[in-house]
């Protein structure tokens, strides 16, 4: 049977947390001004600039990473698992780095969904949910063959307590390759 790597990552809730807290700061500087005396806040006028459309022909993928808000991951997002991580790990960091699946990755989002619960199961059973589910049929009808026959891995993002408290129900499924092995286009009906 081919192992399975975990990763529960922590701090979703604190990630969420900060990018409400920034919103909050930033719309709270006009009623700021106004307490400390400072009256109306004048908004400097900004010049008209005229973009440039590409030429007939020319390639208009985006290339590199996208950074995208933790909080709107979507299945069909690829990305590098590594470059993930560190994103979380490095503190205050509340956007991971997407990537178009067309270029190399070695991970995919495939399924998404919400726990059923109005309590928090605790980490055992969120884990075990999400692995049943993860490696099940789901996987199976998406990569072609079962998750025990697989050469691709799955992990997946859970909730924790803290961000359960905030709201967040949702197990997000990706697929990826073993050891970071980068490929090219979507594992969707891979069949290895």
């Amino acid at each position: 049977m081919l192992s399975e790597k975990r990763h529960t990552i922590l701090g979703r809730a604190a990630l969420g947390g900060i990018a409400v807290g920034a919103a909050l700061a930033l719309s709270a500087c006009a009623p700021i001004a106004n307490i400390l005396g400072g009256g109306s806040v004048e908004v400097p006028e900004v010049p008209e600039v005229e973009l440039e459309t590409p030429a007939e022909g020319e390639d208009t993928t985006a290339q590199g990473p996208t950074d995208t808000g933790v909080f709107d991951l979507n299945v069909g997002d690829c990305f590098i698992e590594a470059d993930m991580n560190t994103a979380f790990m490095s503190g205050g960091v509340s956007e991971i780095p997407i990537l178009s699946c067309e270029e190399q990755h070695d991970s995919e989002i495939f399924y998404a969904y919400d726990i059923a619960s109005d309590t928090f199961p605790g980490e055992d059973a969120v884990q075990t949910e999400a692995t049943s589910t993860c490696q099940g049929q789901i996987f199976t009808d998406f990569i072609g063959v079962e998750y025990a026959t697989s050469e691709i891995y799955v992990s997946y993002l859970v909730p924790t307590s803290g961000s359960w408290a905030s709201g967040d129900r949702e197990v997000i499924c990706y697929a990826k390759t073993l050891n970071g092995e980068l490929v090219t286009g979507t594992f969707e009906g891979a069949n290895r």
